[in-house]
């Protein structure tokens, strides 16, 4: 499997997980898989982006907890598949929206994910949620409001 971005501290792979996972060693997983929530989403400006591809099951996320525990993990979503989680861990929120002009930008103002392992203590982190600069790193159009 060819990474998608490697450097002396990082390789990072872009694939379905169960096929990259049993390839690989690995330290930590960091993972956003589809909630299981059949979440669709319609702008204020009516367009309808259709449904997350997967995201009618949250099978996938339970195949890279099982997978991957106990290596570290932090899976975002996990609020979605709590009985997935095989410990306590600890909880992660990402307050996106650090200022109140921020209130309207699409999408939601904060996100959880879970963590393994030993510390219970859980996270409040306030960063700012560009929302304008696209994953493929350009301002090109969307094709998804979560890209």
């Amino acid at each position: 499997m060819t990474p998608y971005y490697e450097d002396d501290a990082v390789t990072i792979y872009h694939g379905d997980a169960r096929e990259i996972l049993p390839t690989v060693t690995f330290d930590a997983v960091v993972t956003d898989p589809p909630y299981g929530i059949g979440y669709q989403q319609t702008i204020k400006t009516g367009r309808d982006w259709g449904t997350i591809t997967g995201d009618e099951s949250d099978a996938l996320a339970r195949w890279v907890i099982e997978a991957v525990h106990p290596t570290p993990m932090l899976v975002f979503g996990a609020n979605h598949f709590p009985s997935a989680l095989p410990e306590p861990g600890r909880w992660v929120c990402w307050d996106k929206r650090v200022v109140e002009a921020a209130d309207r930008m699409l999408g939601s103002p904060f996100e959880l994910a879970w963590m393994n392992g030993p510390d219970k203590a859980g996270f409040m982190y306030r960063i700012q949620h560009g929302g304008v600069v696209n994953a493929d790193k350009g301002n090109l159009r969307r094709t998804h409001p979560t890209q």
